[in-house]
């Protein structure tokens, strides 16, 4: 009997441990949670006038992982996340000869220098430390 309540005892205690996990991600977006797909919207600096939606990523429900387009090329790659800071390594990109790659260039370059991030109602805003880099819009929305 004992043992039977040690071990009810140990698996609550995983439970809430890695339930208080996940909600710690999600409690710091104050907006819809960061799994999800993000469409580029604009790049702060302003630099490219005229932004395509097909640059995007969709961040996988374990945030581990991440995949997306540049505009032209599929990119994919290993997500890490913790509280409001966030690194993406990008893992594989294809290389098809496209017209304009500076939109694709730009976006991929921005993601792998990303250190945090905030999310306000149906925006993504992505950081290098406090620099604003680059801010998606939710496909939801």
């Amino acid at each position: 009997m004992k043992s039977i309540i040690k071990l009810l005892v140990i698996s609550i205690i995983i439970i809430n441990c890695n339930s208080s996990k996940n909600k710690n991600i999600d409690t710091q977006t104050k907006g819809l949670p960061l799994a999800s797909q993000w469409i580029l919207e604009n790049f702060n600096d302003k630099e490219i006038n005229n932004i395509s939606k097909a640059s995007y990523i969709n961040i996988n429900e374990k945030y581990t992982a991440f995949e997306g387009n540049g505009g032209c090329n599929k990119m994919s790659g290993v997500v890490l996340v913790k509280d409001n800071s966030i690194k993406f390594e990008q893992g594989i990109m294809t290389e098809i000869a496209c017209d304009d790659l500076a939109q694709e260039m730009k976006f991929a370059k921005n993601l792998v220098v990303t250190t945090n991030y905030k999310i306000v109602g149906g925006e993504l805003f992505l950081y290098e430390k406090e620099k604003l880099l680059m801010t998606l819009e939710s496909f939801r929305n």
